[in-house]
């Protein structure tokens, strides 16, 4: 839902649980302009691409999240617009209006393409 943060149904329980007061890395609030939303098949975590607010990874086991906000590498930064993202091969891939990023698992960073 826009501008709503990220919405989880829980089959068992048939309720919805709304995650939008779950504070990122214990600075940033949970992001609530979510563009794009996929799963991580390897992880299971779910990236979060927002309008304004950059780059989100959730722990769903956990309901630990991270921003990748302020992210730059090879002088891009993705800090907005986050409309695409894609898992291909076991390699993750997000696109904005700069280009696409690939994700590195074991070193936590993304690389410019």
């Amino acid at each position: 839902m826009f501008d709503s943060g990220l919405l989880k149904y829980d089959e068992k329980k048939d309720t919805l649980i709304h995650y939008a007061s779950i504070r990122v890395e214990g600075r940033y609030d949970f992001p609530k302009d979510i563009l794009s939303i996929t799963e991580d098949p390897v992880s299971g975590d779910i990236w979060l691409g927002t309008r304004q607010s950059g780059l989100f990874r959730f722990d769903p086991k956990t309901e630990n999240a991270y921003s990748y906000a302020s992210v730059t590498t090879e002088g891009a930064a993705f800090g907005a617009n986050i409309h695409s993202q894609m898992h291909y091969k076991g390699r993750y891939w997000v696109g904005n209006s700069l280009g696409f990023f690939e994700y590195n698992r074991e070193k936590d960073t993304f690389t410019f393409m």
